[in-house]
């Protein structure tokens, strides 16, 4: 595989990741409850910290201010992931 076709690749991975991340952010902060409902909204911190700095982007004029957002959905989707399967099994032990 060239590297031109594994960078294609990698980009479409991470821009898929975008939506993914969003479905995942509002699932979970509104199914979960109690302190794992504060273990999803962690990463909205994250979030809102990349939209006021792609918003500043954007006023000023600048063409690549989506970036920010698209960069940050991997780690917000990984870090749901995560939350995600320590959640699975910690209920996995408490049954």
């Amino acid at each position: 595989m060239a590297h031109s076709d594994w960078f294609a690749r990698l980009g479409s991975a991470i821009i898929l990741l975008t939506p993914l991340y969003l479905i995942m952010q509002v699932w979970f902060a509104s199914a979960w409850e109690g302190r794992w409902r504060w273990v999803a909204l962690v990463p909205v911190l994250g979030l809102l910290a990349a939209m006021v700095f792609a918003f500043i982007a954007l006023s000023q004029g600048g063409n690549q201010w989506p970036l920010v957002l698209v960069f940050f959905s991997p780690l917000g989707f990984f870090y749901l992931l995560i939350a995600a399967l320590v959640r699975a099994a910690v209920r996995r032990k408490a049954a």
